[in-house]
C-alpha cells in the first residue's frame, strides 16, 4: 500500500487562550513511522506496537498594526539628499510590507521647513510643517507623496523638526490630521540634514517660544510610544546633520538632538546615508516591531476514524507545554499500542498530529486482523507480510 501524506497548515486562533498572535501559523509534519507505511496485520486478538515521529515548528513572528511616519526636511539644502531619500524611503516601505505579511502597515508622509520660508504662515496651528499623506496602507500612495516633495526654501540652517515631531506625537490618532491608530506600534523616520530650532531660543524666525523644545519633543514621542529613527547625510560627530554638534545659534537644550531622541525612544540613527543603507534601515524598522509569541499548550497524536473493536492507544500523548519559538523545532516520538479484535477485520483510519487540537499533518493507518496462527510470527514487524500474501492457483 502506498503512503498517503496530506499536509495541513493550521493557524491556532487562541485555542485555550494561549495564542497571542492569531494571524501567525504553527506547522507540523509526521516525519517517519515504524513500520512504514503504517500497517498492522495481526492474528485475531493479537497485539503489536509502532512509532510515529513528528516535528512541530513554532515561529516567532512580527504582528499587529504598525504606523510608520516619514518626517522629511524639504528645505533647499536637501537637494541631492532628498533625491536619495525618495528611493530609500520608498523602497523601505515596499520591502517591509512584502517581507512581513502578518503586519498591517500604515504609512504617512510629512515635510517640514522653516517658519518663514513660505510653506506656512507661523501661528498656533501652522508650525512650519505640512502633512502630505495621512496614514494609509497604500505603498504607491506613500511613494507618490515622497516623490512629490521638492527641496526649496529654508530661512536659516535649523529647521522646524521639533514642531513636526511634537505635533505628530500629540496628534497621531486625530482622524482630521495624521489619522493614525491607537492600537499600532508607532515609528518615526526623520530624514534631514540639519538640527531643529527649539523653544529655548530667546528669539527666532518664528518668535520666542514658537518652536517646540527638545524636551517637549522627547515627551511627546515617548508619551505616544513612538520609536525615533534619524536618517541624515552627515557623520555621527559632524557639525551639520540631525545630530550636529554646532549649537551657536540655538538655546540651552542638550545637543546631539538625534542621539537624544533615539536614546529616549529606543531607536537608532543612520549617518552618511546612501542607497546602500536601505536594507539596514528596513532591518531596524523590523527590529523595532514587537515580536509576537505563539504559545502551544500541547502537541498530540490522535487516531481519527472508526476503529470498530480495534484498540489503538497513543503512549506519551499529549506532550504538555507550554511550548514557544525557543522550543522549536519540537521533535516528538509517539508510541502506539495495537490490539486486534477477535474477528476478521480490515479498515483504514488516520493518524493526526495536532497542536492545541488544531490538525497539522496526517498519515494513513491500515489495520487488518486474520485468523491464521502464522501471523503470530509477524507481530514484531507490524505484520507487513500479511498484506502481501496471495493465493496462486495453476
Amino acid at each position: 500500500m502506498s503512503r498517503r501524506h496530506v499536509r495541513f497548515v493550521a493557524a491556532l486562533l487562541g485555542v485555550c487562550g494561549l495564542v497571542s498572535i492569531t494571524h501567525a501559523q504553527v506547522t507540523g509534519t509526521i516525519t517517519n513511522s515504524v513500520p512504514q507505511p503504517l500497517e498492522f496485520c495481526l492474528p485475531l486478538s493479537g497485539t503489536s506496537s509502532g512509532t510515529v515521529n513528528t516535528s512541530v515548528l513554532i515561529p516567532e513572528t512580527a504582528g499587529g498594526d504598525v504606523d510608520v511616519l516619514f518626517a522629511i526636511d524639504t528645505t533647499g539644502s536637501m537637494g541631492s539628499f532628498l533625491s536619495t531619500l525618495r528611493t530609500v524611503f520608498g523602497t523601505v516601505a515596499s520591502n517591509v510590507t512584502a517581507a512581513n505579511p502578518g503586519v498591517n502597515f500604515n504609512f504617512a508622509v510629512a515635510e517640514y521647513k522653516d517658519a518663514l520660508d513660505g510653506l506656512q504662515t507661523p501661528s498656533a496651528t501652522n508650525r512650519g510643517w505640512r502633512l502630505t499623506n495621512p496614514f494609509s496602507p497604500s505603498v504607491p500612495a506613500t511613494q507618490a507623496a515622497i516623490n512629490g516633495l521638492i527641496a526649496i526654501g529654508g530661512n536659516d540652517w535649523p529647521e522646524a523638526n521639533f514642531n513636526l515631531l511634537t505635533d505628530a506625537g500629540n496628534d497621531w490618532t486625530n482622524p482630521a490630521s495624521f489619522n493614525g491608530r491607537n492600537s499600532a506600534q508607532k515609528i518615526v523616520i526623520n530624514g534631514g540634514d540639519a538640527v531643529s530650532h527649539d523653544g529655548t531660543e530667546t528669539s527666532s524666525d518664528g518668535g520666542p517660544g514658537f518652536y517646540s523644545s527638545l524636551n517637549q519633543t522627547v515627551a511627546s514621542l515617548v508619551g505616544r510610544g513612538a520609536t525615533y529613527f534619524g536618517v541624515t547625510n552627515d557623520t555621527a560627530g559632524g557639525t551639520f546633520g540631525l545630530n550636529a554638534s554646532s549649537t551657536s545659534w540655538l538655546g540651552t537644550d542638550p545637543r546631539r538632538q538625534a542621539a537624544t531622541l533615539a536614546s529616549a525612544t529606543g531607536g537608532t540613527n543612520f549617518f552618511g546615508v546612501g542607497f546602500a543603507d536601505t536594507a539596514a534601515i528596513q532591518a531596524a524598522i523590523e527590529g523595532a516591531i514587537t515580536m509576537g509569541t505563539i504559545t502551544v499548550g500541547n502537541v498530540s497524536l490522535t487516531i481519527d476514524g472508526d476503529l470498530g473493536d480495534w484498540k489503538v492507544h497513543v503512549i506519551n500523548s499529549p506532550r504538555i507545554g507550554p511550548f514557544d519559538a525557543d522550543d522549536s523545532p519540537l521533535l516528538t516520538a509517539f508510541s502506539l499500542d495495537i490490539v486486534a479484535p477477535g474477528y476478521i477485520d480490515d479498515r483504514n483510519v488516520t493518524v493526526t498530529l495536532r497542536a492545541d487540537g488544531a490538525p497539522l499533518d496526517q498519515i494513513n493507518l491500515h489495520l487488518k486482523s486474520i485468523p491464521t496462527p502464522g501471523g503470530l510470527a509477524l507481530l514484531g514487524m507490524g505484520g507487513l507480510l500479511c498484506v502481501r500474501r496471495r493465493k496462486h492457483r495453476a
